[in-house]
């Protein structure tokens, strides 16, 4: 059994022996009390389930506390959706709006879905769900989620970051003719800099997403953050604003207290200096990525 390993206790239940549904997700072991079906291309093979009791200490609803973290609006898939983040002195609460109540405990290893509300219907429930709160247990395990896209070139993971709209998809999905696809939403990347594909890309249908026919960790040799432009261009971010950039684009980081912006911002100062951090600035036409394709393969010649 995989030493790294997050429960997941879903059904609202704190009693009994539990036959677990097991998945395989970026580096982890996460062992689920229901199935997901949004996790099916990460599940591992039936002899790999075990039965596993009911965590010794479920969180009780009455310590719902703490300092607020966050309290606004933020995009649950396409939609948004008022989400309430409390700490205190056992995990994180993430409260969405029309969703559930979720509790994370500090160490990141255990989830638990405290409430399902009402209206929480089967297609928004796992976005919240293997969302902000999954990622936010990764976070805390060590393993930093970043908006962007990725694909595999010659046995190493090509990052793209930047904002909504930026083209990350749809750079990653033209390449994929050669280069296949490792990310088109979510990138996890592990404290050792190596992106960890197989993690539910919420875009891709199942058939695309990526399973245990690729590695499970590949190393990053690059991150491009994608800008608008007239021309093809590539220019080295400074180490400050490399750091910056890749705090801003981390998923879910306005959920993170204290202790975790510390923590993440060291990773990113981190990965700053281990990895290039790549302005790619081209014109957001299909008729340019080819000449796109063709300045990354030449840059990645010299980085790796």
């Amino acid at each position: 059994m995989c030493k790294k390993a997050i429960h997941l206790w879903l059904n609202n239940t704190n009693s009994g022996s539990l036959r677990e549904t097991t998945y395989r997700v970026a580096g982890y072991d996460i062992h689920s009390d229901v199935p997901l079906p949004a996790l099916t291309p990460f599940l591992l093979d039936s002899h790999e389930q075990f039965q596993a009791p009911a965590p010794a200490a479920m969180p009780r609803l009455h310590q719902h506390g703490g300092a607020t973290i966050y309290d606004d609006m933020a995009f649950l898939g396409r939609e948004q959706r008022h989400v309430h983040v409390r700490r205190d002195d056992v995990g994180f609460w993430i409260d969405v709006a029309s969703v559930g109540l979720f509790f994370v405990e500090e160490s990141g290893k255990q989830v638990v879905c405290c409430r399902r509300y009402a209206k929480a219907d089967d297609a928004t429930w796992p976005l919240a769900l293997l969302g902000p709160v999954l990622t936010l247990a990764l976070a805390l395990s060590g393993v930093w989620c970043l908006h962007g896209s990725a694909v595999r070139y010659k046995g190493k993971a090509i990052v793209f970051a930047g904002e909504s709209g930026r083209g990350k998809s749809t750079l990653a999905a033209f390449l994929n003719a050669s280069w296949p696809r490792l990310a088109d939403d979510f990138a996890p990347i592990s404290a050792e800099s190596n992106l960890l594909p197989h993690f539910p890309q919420l875009k891709l249908t199942s058939a695309e997403q990526i399973t245990a026919q690729t590695l499970a960790s590949l190393p990053v040799a690059a991150i491009y953050v994608l800008r608008s432009g007239n021309e093809v261009a590539l220019q080295p971010v400074p180490l400050a604003e490399a750091a910056l950039t890749l705090a801003r684009h981390t998923v879910a980081a306005r959920l993170f207290d204290q202790s975790l912006l510390r923590q993440h911002l060291a990773w990113c100062s981190a990965m700053a200096h281990a990895i290039p951090v790549v302005a790619l600035t081209y014109p957001h036409r299909r008729d340019a990525l080819p000449c796109v394709q063709a300045a990354l393969a030449v840059a990645a010649g010299q980085v790796t």
